[in-house]
């Protein structure tokens, strides 16, 4: 149980060593979900019928969602996104949009399952978030230690990443961070 918290506990406080650009991401990025949220689930239209938990369920989703989409801001592994870190905080997205959406005359998900869905895209947000940020500081860790000439860690490489834009040129054409330990 202290590893989890401690797993959560770590990323908290890498937060505040952000610079303004990632927060400034992360601000507009938590704005669109939230925007796109409100939009596509009829929220603006159906404020008055809403649950009481969807407007927590969109503000957290948005945070969340904005925090992540700010760690591709200077990544150590470079800023290209690879499929393993946009796996989890689309299927939070898209749950969370399922779980607060009001405009269907016959809802696709039972009134009282949303809020457990809910709660299921949060978890996945915050696993996504966590997961993206403790690679991210691996990776670092890895890079001050080539840097101080050791010798690159085996396993540390993720051999089923695969780009989430593959570019053409054949010199980019290995993973992201396949990248990382070869400087």
């Amino acid at each position: 149980m202290t590893h989890l918290a401690d797993r959560v506990r770590t990323p908290l406080a890498e937060l505040r060593g952000w610079s303004r650009s990632r927060l400034w991401i992360a601000v507009g990025a938590g704005g669109g979900v939230a925007a796109l949220l409100i939009a596509t689930g009829g929220l603006a239209a159906a404020a008055a019928v809403a649950p009481w938990w969807t407007w927590p369920a969109i503000a957290v989703g948005a945070l969340l969602f904005g925090l992540i989409a700010a760690t591709f801001r200077r990544a150590p592994a470079g800023p290209e996104p690879v499929v393993c870190d946009l796996r989890w905080p689309v299927l939070g997205f898209v749950g969370l949009s399922l779980a607060t959406e009001q405009v269907s005359a016959v809802p696709m998900i039972d009134p009282l399952v949303r809020p457990a869905i809910a709660l299921a895209a949060l978890a996945l947000l915050v696993y996504g978030l966590v997961d993206r940020m403790s690679r991210e500081r691996r990776m670092l860790a890895e890079r001050r230690r080539l840097d101080a000439g050791g010798e690159p860690t085996a396993g540390l490489v993720c051999t089923t990443c695969r780009p989430l834009f593959p570019s053409r040129h054949p010199e980019s054409a290995e993973p992201t961070a396949d990248r990382l330990t070869r400087s």
